[in-house]
Formats: structure tokens, C-alpha cells, sequence
């Protein structure tokens, strides 16, 4: 159940923070987000979620 909270909190951010790689030929293979556990933590805690860093980086490794 984390890994859909953590995975919806990084659609969240790469749709607000998400670009393009390469924009002169957009191709969504080339997207790109830079973030950090403490972004992700703050998009939870937004969501009305309190998770543990522990608990995000498990949510993305099942994500990855």
C-alpha cells in the first residue's frame, strides 16, 4: 500500500516538477525528475500520509 501512496506522490511531482530531457524533440522516454526523500515526504504528509524515510525508500524499490 506505501508503494501506491510513494507512486502517486511522484506523479504529483513530476507533473509540477517533471521536464523534458531534451525539448527540442519531446519524447516521454526522455523525462526526467530530480527530487529528494524530503520532497516526497512533504507530497505524503500533504496526502495526510506520515511515512518513515525507511518506508519511502521500500515503496520506491517495490516501485522500481
Amino acid at each position: 500500500m506505501i508503494a501506491e501512496f510513494v507512486e502517486y506522490a511522484l506523479h504529483k511531482l513530476s507533473i509540477s516538477e517533471g521536464f523534458f530531457i531534451n525539448d527540442e524533440q519531446i519524447n516521454t522516454e526522455e523525462f526526467g525528475l530530480i527530487t529528494t526523500f524530503y520532497r516526497i515526504k512533504e507530497e505524503l504528509k500533504s496526502m495526510g500520509k506520515n511515512y518513515s524515510y525507511e518506508q519511502i525508500k521500500d515503496g520506491i524499490s517495490i516501485l522500481a
